[in-house]
């Protein structure tokens, strides 16, 4: 409910979850490092500044919603509006390629 506060959105959320194991869940999450072709990383919430700083380090573009884990279930149109610009920056800085 602190994550996605809207009932309905959270239900449809709920309801798209996939079952995994409390080992993926446990797994931390990071920046590939053997990723090579262009990326970026949008972040959420204070809990992933280290892994943006990852990212960054990588030469990703690196941009931010303020928001919690969920924020793309929050507010989509302020996270669509985000990657639509992130994917203008990485073709101006990356070229037309994939």
């Amino acid at each position: 409910t602190a994550l996605v506060p809207d009932s309905r959105r959270r239900a449809v959320l709920a309801a798209s979850l996939p079952r995994v194991t409390l080992a993926s869940v446990a797994e931390e999450p990071h920046p590939s490092a053997h990723w090579s072709g262009p990326a970026a990383y949008l972040r959420f919430s204070e809990l992933f500044r280290e892994h943006a700083a990852a990212a960054a380090a990588r030469g990703w573009l690196v941009d931010e919603v303020p928001g919690e884990h969920l924020h793309m279930a929050v507010d989509p149109p302020a996270v669509a509006a985000k990657l639509v610009t992130l994917a203008d920056q990485a073709a101006e800085a990356y070229g037309s390629r994939p």
